[in-house]
C-alpha cells in the first residue's frame, strides 16, 4: 500500500475568495472579509508547510486614518513587536515582503503542533515609546487529509462479467478532525473496446446510464453537495457500479471502467493555500502525491482501470457430414 497526501482542487469548488492577497492589510472588522479575530474565532487550524498571513489592528486612537476607506495608513514611528513559540521558519518582515504595513507578518509552519504567536504594539519615541500589552494567539498545524488504496502495485484488472469483481476499488480516508469539509475527487471513464487482430482498440465512450457519450465523468465522493462533510474511513468507489459489458450491436462486448483519483480537497488545506495557491480558486488546497501544488486540476495521482469481459459464445460442436466419402 501506498500513502499520499494530496492537495486540491475537487472538481467541485469550495467558494474562496481569488485575490485573497489584496486585502491582506484590512481591519478584520467590515473592510476584510478574509479575516477574524481572536475574539470571534478562538481555533485557528492550517496544514503542515502552510505560510500563512497575520496582523496586528491598531489603536484607532493613534492611527485614525487606517481605516479611512481602505487607506491602512499608520501613524510614523509606530512598530509591533512580534513573537512565535516555538520558533517557526521564515517569519517574513514587512520590509521583504513588498513594503506591507509594519503591523503585517507572514509566518511558515513547518512542524506539527501548536504555536503561541505574540505581539505588542509600540509608540513612537517621540511618544514615549510605550509599549501596549501583548496580545496572545495560537495556531494549530495538522496534517491534511490523505488517502491509502488497497490495489498495491497493480494498475488494471482484468475480470469476467459477473464475477465478483478481483480487486474493489477502496481507499481508505484519514483525516483530522478539525479539519473541516472534505471531498474525494476522482475522474470515471467507461468505454468499449474491439480486438483488431493484434491490440485493443477504443471503440466508444459512455456515462453512467450506460448511454453513448465520449465525455469522461467527473466525480466526487460522496456524490452530494460539496459542503458534505467527508468522513475518515473506508471508500468503496466501486461498490454503486455495476460492472457489466455493454451491449453493441445485439453482442456484448469487453467494458472497461478507468479511475483516475485526483485527490482530497479540505476546507484547511484550501485555506493554507491562501497565500501560495493557484490563482483559481476551484484549484485551492489540492493536494497531489508529494503534497506539492498541482497547477493542472487534471493530474491524475493514481489510475487503476478495471476490463470487464464477455463470456466466449461456445460454438456448435461440428462433424463429418455423415454423406461425406471418398469414393462410393
Amino acid at each position: 500500500m501506498r500513502k499520499f497526501t494530496l492537495i486540491a482542487a475537487l472538481l467541485v469548488a469550495y467558494v474562496f475568495t481569488a485575490n485573497a492577497q489584496t486585502d491582506i492589510a484590512g481591519n478584520g472588522d467590515t473592510n476584510d472579509k478574509n479575516f477574524v479575530s481572536e475574539t470571534t474565532e478562538a481555533a485557528d487550524y492550517v496544514t503542515i508547510g502552510a505560510t500563512m498571513p497575520f496582523y496586528a489592528k491598531p489603536d484607532p486612537y493613534f492611527h485614525p486614518n487606517y481605516n479611512d476607506a481602505n487607506a491602512w495608513a499608520l501613524t510614523a514611528g509606530f512598530t509591533w513587536l512580534w513573537t512565535v513559540t516555538p520558533p517557526t521558519g521564515p517569519d517574513t518582515n514587512p520590509a521583504a515582503i513588498g513594503g506591507k504595513p509594519v503591523n503585517y507578518r507572514e509566518i511558515a509552519f513547518a512542524a506539527l503542533g501548536d504555536y503561541t504567536l505574540k505581539v505588542k504594539e509600540k509608540a513612537s519615541a517621540a511618544l514615549g515609546g510605550c509599549e501596549g500589552a501583548e496580545q496572545s494567539h495560537t495556531v494549530t498545524v495538522i496534517e491534511a487529509p490523505t488517502y491509502t488504496w488497497n490495489w498495491g502495485a497493480f494498475t488494471y484488472d482484468n475480470q469476467c462479467e459477473g464475477a465478483v469483481p478481483v480487486t474493489k476499488l477502496e481507499l481508505t480516508l484519514a483525516a483530522n478532525a478539525n479539519d473541516g469539509n472534505i471531498r474525494l475527487a476522482y475522474n470515471l471513464q467507461i468505454k468499449t473496446q474491439t480486438w483488431d487482430g493484434a491490440a485493443w482498440v477504443d471503440s466508444k465512450f459512455y456515462n453512467l446510464a450506460k448511454d453513448n457519450d465520449a465525455t469522461p465523468l467527473a466525480v466526487n465522493f460522496p456524490n452530494t453537495a460539496p459542503e458534505t462533510k467527508l468522513a475518515a474511513g473506508a471508500k468503496d468507489l466501486s461498490a454503486a457500479l455495476a460492472y457489466d459489458c455493454i451491449s453493441e450491436g445485439g453482442k456484448k462486448v469487453r467494458t472497461v471502467y478507468t479511475y483516475n483519483v485526483f485527490g482530497l480537497n479540505s476546507q484547511i488545506t484550501r485555506k493554507s493555500d491562501f497565500l501560495s495557491g493557484p490563482v483559481a480558486p476551484e484549484t485551492f488546497g489540492y493536494r497531489v502525491n508529494d503534497g506539492t501544488v498541482s497547477a493542472d486540476a487534471t493530474a491524475a495521482a493514481q489510475t487503476f482501470w478495471v476490463a470487464v469481459n464477455p463470456a466466449p459464445v461456445t460454438g456448435e460442436i461440428y462433424h463429418v457430414k455423415n454423406a461425406w466419402s471418398v469414393d462410393l
